[in-house]
This record gives structure tokens, sequence and C-alpha cells, in this order.
């Protein structure tokens, strides 16, 4: 990975930031997201998505795949 990810103060404030892996996850998914358009398996994806699978995301993050789940539903 290159590059840098913006974070803004008021960032503290957010409901995410008092929840130690919601905050983790959140960081991760920024670091995560497309900057610019790309491609996966022929579809196109846009800046600020990306593609992952729940098993992958979870041993990247070092927790089990249920944790990672309950996370994504608290980001949504």
């Amino acid at each position: 990975m290159e590059g840098y990810v913006k974070l803004h103060r008021k960032a503290i404030d957010s409901r995410v930031f008092s929840d130690d892996f919601t905050w983790r996850l959140w960081c991760w998914c920024l670091c995560k997201a497309n900057w610019k358009t790309g491609w996966h398996r022929g579809r196109e994806i846009d800046p600020g998505q990306f593609v992952t699978g729940r098993s992958r995301a979870a041993a990247e993050l070092s927790v089990g795949e249920s944790t990672w789940r309950r996370g994504m539903k608290k980001l949504c």
C-alpha cells in the first residue's frame, strides 16, 4: 500500500471512536478504500469503495468473522 489518508480531528467526537474495535475497523476501511476508479472481476470499483471477503478481512484484522460482521453492522 502507498499514500496516505487524511483524518479530521473531529473524528474523535464520532461514535466509532469510543469503541476500540469499531475505530480500528473504520480506519482499516479508510485505508482499504480506493482513491481512484479500479476494476475487480470485470466490475468497476469507484473511489471510496473496496472489495473484500469476511474471512480475509477478519484475518487481516486478527479477529473472528462474527466480530468483523458485528463491527460492519455498527458502521452501516
